[in-house]
């Protein structure tokens, strides 16, 4: 089964677990951005992340 998707002018087609190693360690942060990286901490325990409480926000 083929599966694709369009998303702006992007194509992704065939992205599943089947995609070469190579492709996968080329995949993340392009290099000008990846300073951002050294400040990357975990979200503090009292900080919400992706919850829903039912009531708008």
């Amino acid at each position: 089964m083929q599966v694709q998707l369009k998303v702006l002018d992007n194509i992704w087609q065939n992205n599943g677990p089947q995609v070469a190693d190579s492709i996968k360690q080329a995949a993340g942060l392009q290099a000008p951005y990846k300073y951002l990286l050294l400040e990357k901490a975990p979200a503090h325990q009292s900080q919400p992340i992706n919850q829903y409480n039912g009531n708008g926000s």
